[in-house]
This record gives structure tokens, C-alpha cells and sequence, in this order.
């Protein structure tokens, strides 16, 4: 399904709203297991089921996104909605994606903030959850096997999956760690494009040079035995009769290649006047759904500008300003603005920030965690629950918590993500770029695999058995459904996680005493 871009922008906003609204509602109901199974879904249905962008477009944005601070997941999402639809529709596409799970963790933050206690969460949530994370596992898998099978184009991409992969796996509580794998596989991808065609050529003028030797050595002998054969016989064929026709013409096919003309041209000079057959193939253009923008790139830079003022604001809001109002806004930008990896780093270093001031017990803090690892959506969604009860006077100031927080933490990484899109779009076709990207997106792939790994060893919760998917067959069983449905019966994702949820819930009816 590709959209011309005068045909986006020749529809009506309101057209284009509920375009955002019917594709990306499902997905705040739908996209459980964290990040990592958050990019199979969203992978799944924009790339593969409707077309709004190439693999090559959705494995650029991915890298970086995985470059940059903030929700990875929201970023991509955030991203598609702005390129396909535009600014407005950009923005609406990040409230229906990440509201419904917003919402939800006010909902808990009030009943534990003025219910008197901090409840635990019920086994039947967990059974849930269970399923539902086993599912996305299964669509995780598959979105890594069609990945690695688009990037994996040479030994040099297909050894940075394997790189990262391991790395990724190795160091995964790093927040270092994802920013630096993108920025290693462009440079890798780059520095071989620039060493690669030197080298070919080295070795083919060293190549050319043994055989000029050779030819030069075989003359010489034979005119050495020319000369020491007695005059009275005569020769039956030439002096260089051992070289035939045929011969050198093939020793000068070995170093020479057609022209453009059809002229002959040295090998040497053929190779450095080309690029190898796999750097070639990474920068030819495909026909690709179009970009749709209404900003142009000089506006991205003023909001990178704009992520500075911000983020120096948020500093004075956090450490100099005593207004506890202005201290949750200012820690949870900063907070944002600081953190690579997404959720998964971002929820426990929370705890340090807000329990050391005093704004949540360790009890209500792990509570909110639990809950958060319950729910579909962004796992950032967990600053709606700690600005509530961060503010916790009245149900009013606990609202207007759960909104800063929630503001705080999103807005540094959708204004980064917002800057750099336009920069992306007028240089991503530079081929100096393009060969980057090949290197980045291999990257990215080697994450996705890491990602299956790490959710099978910690998907399961609530069970005395441990967290490994592995040690339940039924669990196991599942996330296999869901990579065979989804990938070869075109069940959609979104039904396939229902199927999982389901079939957890069913599971905890039949065994419920298995449950902690």
C-alpha cells in the first residue's frame, strides 16, 4: 500500500485522525511483553500488513530510536504516525497509544494512595500475563527471523547481528550499551566500504603484476631455448608458441573488464571506480512509501534547541527550585532525557528518584511495578502512577501528578525524536548514509534476536517453577502458536495476543494453587 504524497496530504485531518485512531487503538490493548515485543507487533502490522513503510524505512527509525534517549517503542510509534500522517496526527497517535495504560496506572495510584492499603496482584492477572507475554514472544521470534533475513546481506552485516545479539544479551542492563551498538555497526559498515575496494584493488593489481611476470618469464624461456636449439632443426611453430591465442587472452581477461563502451579497462581501475556487490546493493533506491512532512529540517534543529532550553529548565525544577509540583515535572524530564534503554532501565532507576524524597514507600513503589508489568502499552506509562502519588494531597493534586509525570517522562524523547526525523529525511538517501544505515540495521536486528532470549528467560511470573518459558510446556507451546500464526496463517497479531491472554487465564483456572 503505498501512498503518494500528494494523496496524504489531499485528505482531510479528520480522515487522517481516525486513521491513526482505528490503527494504533488496538495496539494500547494488544502490545504486552515490553519494548522488545512491542517492535514485533508494530513491525508486524505497519511494515507487513499495511504498508506504511519499507523494512528499510521501519529498520532506520528503529536504530534511531535505539539511539536515542527516552521510550524506544513510543519513538517508533511516534515516528511512523508523524511520516505517514503528519504533525497533528503525529501527536494524536502518541495520546491513543499510550493513554489507555496512563489511565489505568492512575486508577491503581489513587486506590492505593486513598485506599489504605497496597494490594498484591491477583493470580488471575498474572495467569494473564503470562499468556500474554508468551504470545509476544512468539511474534518477537518472528520479527526477528524476517529481520535477520532482510539484513543479514553479507559477512559483514551478518557478523554485527551476531555481535550485537551477544553483546546485547552479555550487557542488557547497560544504558549505554544500545546507543553504542548503532553507532559500532555504522562505523563497522562504513569503515569496510572505505577499506574493502582499496584492498580489492591491491589485490588485484598484485594479481595483474604476477601475471605480467609470468607472461614476461615464459617469454624469456622460451627464447632461451629458441637460442640454444642447433641451427639445422628448425622450429615447428614460433619462439612463443607455448603462449597461445587463446592463453593470453584469458591471462588478459583475468586482469582486465569491459568499459561502458565496450572499450577494455584495467581491473584495477574498474574496482576502485565501483563499490562492491554488497555496498552496492545497500544504497540502490527502492521504490518506497512516501515521507509525508510539514516541517522542513531547519525547524528540527530549533527543537533540538528547544530540548536544551527544557532540559535545563528541568534542571533547576529538580535541584534548586522547592516546589514539589515543579520537582516531579523537572525529575521526570530529566529523567527522560537522560535514560537509553527504555522501560526496562528506566522503572528501577525511578526508585532512587522518588522514594529517596519521600514520595512513595518501597511497598507502593513495588506494587506500581507489578502492575506496570502487567499491562499492554509503554512501560513509561509507570510515571502516571509515581506523579499521582507523588501529589497526593486530594484526588485533584493526585491527578495533576499523574499528568506532569506522565508529560515529563514522554516529551524529551518524542521532541528528539520530532528533530531529527526531518535531518533523517533530507540526508537518508546520501549513500554515505545508506551505507551507515546497513550497519545500524544489522545492529537493530541483533537486538531483536537478544530479545527473544531475554524475555524467554524472564517472561513467566508468579510461578514457583522460575521465569523461564522453557519450564512450562503449555507456556512454551504457546509462543510457538503465535510465531506459526502470525507468520504463516496471517492470523493478526493482535488476535494472536488475545489467544494468548485467553489461554493464560485458563491456566490459572485449571491450576490456580500453582500460583504464588
Amino acid at each position: 500500500m503505498t501512498t503518494t504524497v500528494a494523496a496524504t496530504a489531499s485528505r482531510p485531518l479528520s480522515l487522517r485522525l481516525w486513521e491513526i485512531t482505528y490503527s494504533y487503538f488496538p495496539l494500547s490493548f494488544t502490545t504486552f511483553g515490553g519494548p522488545q515485543a512491542h517492535i514485533a507487533i508494530i513491525y508486524g502490522l505497519f511494515v507487513k500488513n499495511q504498508g506504511w513503510l519499507s523494512e528499510e524505512m521501519f529498520a532506520e527509525l528503529f536504530s534511531i530510536a535505539q539511539a536515542l534517549p527516552g521510550p524506544a517503542s513510543t519513538q517508533l510509534t511516534f515516528a511512523i504516525a508523524l511520516i505517514r500522517e503528519g504533525v497533528i496526527p503525529g501527536i494524536w497517535s502518541f495520546f491513543v497509544w499510550s493513554t489507555p495504560g496512563a489511565l489505568i496506572m492512575l486508577a491503581v495510584a489513587l486506590a492505593v494512595g486513598f485506599g489504605g492499603s497496597a494490594a498484591s496482584v491477583p493470580g488471575a492477572v498474572v495467569g494473564l500475563e503470562n499468556g500474554l507475554v508468551s504470545s509476544a514472544i512468539g511474534l518477537t521470534a518472528l520479527a526477528a527471523f524476517q529481520l535477520g533475513k532482510k539484513f543479514s546481506i553479507d559477512t559483514v552485516s551478518r557478523a554485527l547481528i551476531l555481535i550485537s545479539g551477544g553483546l546485547a544479551i552479555a550487557f542488557y542492563a547497560q544504558p549505554w550499551l544500545f546507543p553504542c551498538l548503532m553507532i559500532f555497526g555504522g562505523l563497522v559498515t562504513y569503515t569496510m566500504s572505505v577499506i574493502e575496494p582499496r584492498w580489492t584493488a591491491y589485490r588485484t593489481a598484485q594479481k595483474e603484476a604476477g601475471s605480467a611476470k609470468k607472461v614476461s618469464d615464459m617469454h624469456k624461456k622460451n627464447d632461451d631455448v629458441a637460442a640454444a636449439t642447433p641451427l639445422s632443426v628448425a622450429p615447428t611453430t614460433p619462439a612463443s608458441a607455448p603462449v597461445s591465442p587463446a592463453t593470453e587472452e584469458a591471462d588478459v581477461t583475468e586482469v582486465t573488464k569491459p568499459g561502458e563502451n565496450g572499450s577494455v579497462v584495467p581491473a584495477a581501475a574498474a574496482v576502485v571506480d565501483s563499490k562492491p556487490a554488497d555496498i552496492e546493493a545497500a544504497v540502490v533506491k527502492k521504490e518506497e512509501p512516501a515521507i509525508y512532512f510539514t516541517y522542513s529540517w531547519t525547524v528540527g534543529l530549533a527543537l533540538l534547541g528547544v530540548w536544551v532550553v527544557f532540559l535545563v529548565l528541568a534542571i533547576i525544577f529538580r535541584f534548586v527550585v522547592d516546589v514539589r509540583a515543579l520537582n516531579v515535572l523537572g525529575t521526570f524530564y530529566f529523567t527522560g532525557s537522560i535514560i537509553f534503554g527504555g522501560g526496562p532501565v528506566v522503572v528501577p532507576l525511578l526508585q532512587t528518584y522518588v522514594t529517596s524524597p519521600g514520595w512513595l514507600s518501597d511497598r507502593e513503589y513495588l506494587v506500581g511495578l507489578a502492575v506496570i508489568n502487567a499491562l499492554p502499552g509503554p512501560l513509561f506509562n509507570f510515571a502516571a502512577y509515581c506523579g499521582a502519588l507523588a501529589l497526593r494531597q486530594n484526588v485533584g493534586t493526585a491527578i495533576c501528578g499523574a499528568v506532569l509525570g506522565f508529560i515529563g517522562i514522554f516529551t524529551p524523547g518524542l521532541i528528539l525524536m520530532a528533530a531529527l526525523l526531518p535531518i533523517w529525511r533530507r540526508f537518508r538517501n546520501l549513500k554515505t548514509l545508506q551505507i551507515i544505515f546497513k550497519g545500524m540495521n544489522a545492529a537493530a536486528a541483533g537486538l531483536v534476536f537478544a530479545a527473544v532470549y531475554l524475555l524467554w528467560n524472564k517472561a513467566i511470573s508468579g510461578r514457583a517453577a522460575g521465569t523461564v518459558v522453557g519450564s512450562y510446556p503449555l507456556f512454551t507451546i504457546l509462543a510457538a502458536f503465535s510465531f506459526v500464526a502470525a507468520g504463516y496463517t496471517k492470523i493478526p497479531a493482535p488476535v494472536v495476543i488475545i489467544i494468548g491472554g485467553v489461554v493464560g487465564i485458563l491456566e490459572f483456572a485449571a491450576n490456580p494453587g500453582l500460583y504464588a
